[in-house]
């Protein structure tokens, strides 16, 4: 039932997604994930920056009408919070959040500033290059860095060491069961 995908506490595999989903992150472990992620993120010479997270597609595996209801409800309550611990904990904080429908998709987009470029989940910076890495059950869709397979099918985006603007979008390879929770979105907000 654990998947790389699953958003909760404790259920992420890959660090970069602990920051991506500040607002699902207070919900029931295991119940909310997002098909696509969209990362933008701009590094000034002091080396802080700013970002942009676009999420694409929230989606529950709850089972019943009642359980979509209470991950769309935790979402909300989260969401709403003024201050995330969870996300400034390394130097992040959140400057504007959005959400929105599209069709039946509900998606999410989050503005954050950081101090350094070690603020970001999963990047991993060396001497020559900076470095993220996603399993096999992701894709990415697009980068403006250099893409490569590891020999255990992970995928690597790799940038130089000096660049200042970074681009990438993943997402799920297959869509377990699961329904959109863009239509009580649709009723919260009307």
């Amino acid at each position: 039932m654990h998947r790389q995908r699953r958003v909760g506490m404790g259920e992420w595999k890959l660090p970069v997604y602990a920051a991506i989903l500040f607002f699902v992150s207070l919900c029931v472990p295991g119940c909310l994930f997002v098909r696509t992620t969209e990362h933008i993120f701009t590094v000034r010479e002091d080396g802080s920056g700013d970002g942009v997270i676009h999420l694409t597609d929230i989606r529950s595996d709850a089972t019943t009408d009642s359980l979509v209801k209470r991950d769309f409800d935790d979402m909300m309550t989260a969401y709403g919070s003024k201050k995330v611990s969870e996300f400034e904990r390394r130097g992040r904080t959140i400057t504007a959040k959005r959400l929105r429908v599209q069709g039946d998709t509900l998606m999410a987009e989050i503005t954050y500033a950081f101090l350094s470029p070690e603020a970001i989940d999963g990047l991993r910076i060396n001497n020559d290059e900076v470095s993220l890495m996603f399993a096999p059950e992701r894709e990415v869709v697009r980068t403006n860095g250099k893409v490569s397979k590891t020999d255990k099918q992970e995928t690597r985006i790799v940038w130089p060491r000096d660049a200042k603007r970074f681009v990438y979008e993943v997402r799920e390879k297959e869509l377990p069961p699961s329904v959109s929770i863009a239509f009580l979105y649709r009723k919260y907000i009307h």
